[in-house]
C-alpha cells in the first residue's frame, strides 16, 4: 500500500496537470475550428496569423483533402469528448454545424463533378490519390458514428 501511496504522490499531480493541458488544447483547437471557415463554410488551405487572430487564404478551389482531414479531426475531437465532456454544448454544437458544412459543401462539389472530369487533384499527392479517397472515405462514414441526424448521401454512381 505504501507503494501505491509513494506512486501517486509522484505521478498523479502531473498527470492531472497532463489531462488539464490536453484538455485546453483540445478545446482551443475545437474553437479555432469553428472560427477558421471561410464563409462557404470551408477551412482554407493556409491560414496566417496577423495581430492574434487567423486571417485564412482564399481560393475558389476546395481542397478536399484539407477539408477530409480537418473533417476527420473533428471526428476524433468529438468523440473523445464523448467520454471526457472537455467542450460546452455550445461548443459542441458549433464544431458538429462547422463539421457538416465542409462535408455538405465537398459532397456539392463531388457531385457537381462532370463526367470524365478528375474528381480532385493534389498538388501534394496527386490526381485523384489514395491519401486524399482514404480520407474522403473517413469523413463521409466518420460523423454518422456520433451523429444519427446527417442525412449528407453520395447518390451519384461511382467512378
Amino acid at each position: 500500500m505504501n507503494e501505491l501511496r509513494s506512486f501517486l504522490d509522484i505521478n498523479l499531480g502531473p498527470h492531472n496537470n497532463r489531462v488539464k493541458h490536453l484538455t485546453q488544447f483540445s478545446r482551443g483547437v475545437a474553437r479555432m475550428l469553428t472560427t477558421a471557415r471561410s464563409t462557404e463554410g470551408i477551412w482554407p488551405y493556409s491560414c496566417l496569423i496577423k495581430e492574434d487572430s487567423l486571417n485564412a487564404s482564399t481560393s475558389p478551389i476546395i481542397s478536399f483533402s484539407t477539408q477530409a482531414m480537418i473533417c476527420t479531426s473533428c471526428d476524433y475531437i468529438l468523440d473523445h469528448d464523448k467520454s471526457h465532456r472537455f467542450l460546452s454544448s455550445t461548443e459542441r454544437a458549433a464544431l458538429i454545424s462547422s463539421r457538416i458544412s465542409a462535408e455538405s459543401a465537398v459532397l456539392a462539389a463531388l457531385k457537381a463533378k462532370k463526367p470524365g472530369e478528375l474528381l480532385w487533384q493534389s498538388t501534394t499527392y496527386g490526381d485523384e490519390d489514395v491519401f486524399t479517397a482514404s480520407w474522403l472515405l473517413q469523413m463521409y462514414t466518420g460523423n454518422k458514428i456520433y451523429e444519427s441526424r446527417i442525412t449528407n448521401t453520395w447518390d451519384g454512381p461511382l467512378r
